[in-house]
């Protein structure tokens, strides 16, 4: 089983298997959680993100996952927010749990676990670096991102989605989505979807919060 120094250096996706969802938390919250990301894009928009701790059961999928096998009460009682968190940090929600909640969701769900490494090297932004404000109506279940962000591997690319919040004021993230290359696709559909708008990154940031 892989431990979270272990997969933040790993360039390509780990078999499942070498995987926990315990461990994916503890990655999370060394690797994310303490950080903010602030970006300046060449139309003059300043980017503040933060990684709150209850957006990891979304970003991993445990939320879809739930949402897509039961109630509506249960799932936001046992599987949203930090109930989620805390459901992962006491091991009451592993993958074998939620393999046996849905396994057709759980599968179509996979990448955004084996992938989840690529979070802590997409916000290693370097200047010169393209960022996508997000306008398409191609994907209505991401119509409410405001930006994305992504890193390439060899085998997919991961997008993270912000939205801002007018409460922080700030941005978060509110979705991890993965598209596979293949001999058939590039994995820029998401990117190059119409309406969308490449925007330069002039300057980032990655700094610890106080």
């Amino acid at each position: 089983m892989l431990t979270k120094e272990e997969f933040n250096t790993v360039e390509e996706n780990p078999q499942i298997t070498d995987i926990s969802l315990k461990m994916l938390l503890d990655f999370y919250k060394e690797y994310l959680v303490p950080y903010k990301c602030i970006m300046c894009l060449e139309n003059g928009c300043e980017i503040e993100l933060e990684f709150p701790l209850e957006r990891f059961p979304h970003l991993v999928g445990i939320e879809q996952v739930a949402r897509h096998s039961m109630g509506t009460r249960r799932f936001y009682e046992e599987f949203k927010d930090m109930n989620g968190v805390e459901g992962v940090e006491n091991e009451e929600i592993t993958l074998r749990s939620l393999r046996q909640l849905s396994k057709n969701k759980f599968n179509s769900n996979k990448d955004k676990i084996v992938f989840f490494f690529l979070l802590s090297k997409i916000v290693k932004i370097s200047n010169g670096d393209i960022i996508v404000e997000y306008n398409s109506t191609q994907r209505p279940y991401i119509q409410d991102t405001n930006y994305l962000i992504y890193e390439e591997s060899h085998k997919a690319i991961g997008h993270l989605g912000l939205k801002y919040s007018e409460d922080s004021r700030m941005y978060y993230p509110n979705t991890f989505l993965v598209e596979r290359k293949t001999i058939n696709t590039d994995g820029l559909s998401i990117i190059l979807a119409d309406g969308n708008n490449l925007l330069g990154v002039v300057s980032c940031k990655l700094l610890l919060k106080e």
